[in-house]
């Protein structure tokens, strides 16, 4: 859906191509894009001069002469465009036709057709629906606006991320930009709005003015089919550091941005440093096999944690019907008589095939990764430690607030293989691990090379730092 920017852009191309223009004649093709009388709306506009176009907030404002204001919302789809003449070959979507002086005609066009237009005039027009509801947009809002406002903002129940595309509040913002704006102040669109500092909504407005701003500057984001005019594109899009991101990595942590739902819009955000206002939080762990991860896990199962294990989401994977029909496929492994697949077959596939076992787990990763996020969102336990060996290839560190890297030398691994009867060939599986990459990409290293109190000593350092940083 066009926001402020797109809008604003949209005013400005058509007050280079129509101002000053006179309406000759109105030719409506899709009444339900008329709010009132169409015949009316018809004789109205013939003979008027357009005088200016303005905004508030994602509605258009036509002026005319003789008091006359049109007042327009592009919905989704939504565009106006122009060409010479009077004759042409209308498109399906093309809505509504304006002959106008000097030869020029103004279309409507609109693929969904939800967008409306209705007449008022100068003296009410902001004060009847629906502009009488809309609130001001960060570009409006001044010093004095700022107190008030936010005595409004904090009254809501709702999340930021929804008060935020509440129009009657602030108008102009939509899903991309409140999306941008809250990951540029470092703020969870989760955040309950009533929770918010009154310095906090401050820099959601300097933020918001300044993204927006840009916007305008660079005609706006051209996402998916929008266009604020016939061939011509936004370039916003290429300056957008958080919409549209999902599985990417943030510029300003080594965390890829998650994408959810909230109320029913997708939202993406970094769960790292968008903590503020979540009420769970999901520690990863991850490591090299046999690192020591269990230990670990089991120190903050005493902390109250609750674990999670991506091996036994495997585990679990591997007696559902679908999974190891998927799997025989991938593998060419039969099934035996218990309709499963024969795991020493299985693992000595995959050690000879390393091609087979990328491929396995491609198909797997999706799978542990949706697990992992239904288990901590239907979960009434607040705190999760997340064992996930291949943490980065699953992308499953998109999901986490913080990640612990367990750094283990080869021949102390091995040792614990062999104290606990391990066959040391799992050794060789997933040998294209990047040991050094997702070191350096974790918040927190602790380095298992030692006696447990050395370990125990890393971890109640780490545990106290997680304490004053507020994280649970």
């Amino acid at each position: 859906m066009p926001e402020l920017p797109e809008v604003e852009t949209v005013i400005q191309i058509l007050k280079n191509e129509i101002l000053k223009k006179t309406i000759l004649d109105v030719i409506v093709l899709n009444e339900n894009i008329i709010e009132g009388d169409v015949k009316s709306f018809q004789e109205l506009l013939k003979l008027k001069k357009i005088n200016d176009i303005t905004r508030k907030g994602k509605f258009l404002v036509f002026h005319f002469n003789d008091n006359l204001v049109m007042i327009s919302h592009l919905r989704m789809e939504g565009k106006f465009f122009t060409f010479q003449g009077y004759e042409a070959k209308f498109n399906t979507h093309d809505m509504v036709i304006f002959h106008l002086s000097d030869n020029l005609t103004l279309i409507y066009n609109d693929t969904r057709h939800f967008g409306r237009m209705l007449l008022s005039t100068e003296e009410d027009y902001l004060l009847k629906p629906p502009l009488n509801h809309v609130g001001l947009d960060p570009l409006e809002i001044k010093e004095k606006d700022v107190l008030p406002l936010y005595q409004k903002f904090i009254l809501s129940r709702r999340t930021l991320k929804e008060t935020l595309l509440d129009q009657s509040l602030i108008s102009g913002l939509g899903n991309i930009y409140v999306d941008e704006t809250l990951y540029a102040v470092e703020i969870s669109p989760f955040k309950k709005a009533s929770a918010l500092t009154l310095m906090q909504f401050k820099d959601i407005l300097r933020e918001s003015k300044r993204i927006l701003e840009l916007a305008i500057a660079l005609k706006g984001s051209t996402i998916k089919s929008y266009h604020p005019g016939k061939d011509i594109s936004g370039s916003y899009q290429d300056k957008l550091l958080c919409y549209g991101k999902a599985h990417l990595f943030s510029d300003k942590c080594t965390h890829r941005f998650y994408k959810t739902k909230l109320n029913g819009r997708g939202t993406t955000y970094c769960r790292h440093l968008q903590r503020d206002g979540e009420t769970k939080y999901l520690l990863g762990l991850t490591g090299k096999v046999a690192s020591g991860k269990s230990t670990i896990a089991n120190y903050f199962i005493n902390k109250g944690f609750t674990y999670i294990s991506a091996d036994q989401i495997i585990l679990d994977l591997y007696h559902q019907e679908d999974v190891i029909k998927k799997l025989s496929k991938i593998t060419n492994l039969d099934l035996n008589d218990q309709g499963q697949i024969n795991k020493s077959l299985l693992k000595g596939v995959l050690l000879a095939k390393p091609e087979l076992n990328c491929k396995m787990q491609k198909y797997l990763y999706p799978l542990v990764y949706r697990q992992i996020e239904t288990l901590t969102e239907n979960s009434l336990d607040k705190k999760f430690i997340i064992e996930v060996p291949l943490m980065f290839e699953a992308r499953c560190d998109e999901l986490m607030h913080d990640i612990i890297y367990v750094a283990c030398l080869e021949k102390n691994r091995i040792a614990h293989l062999k104290m606990r009867q391990k066959d040391l060939d799992i050794l060789k599986i997933n040998q294209s691990y990047d040991e050094k990459n997702n070191r350096l990409i974790s918040d927190y290293l602790i380095n298992n090379d030692g006696d447990y109190l050395n370990l125990k000593e890393q971890l109640d350092s780490l545990y106290q730092d997680l304490l004053k940083k507020n994280r649970f």
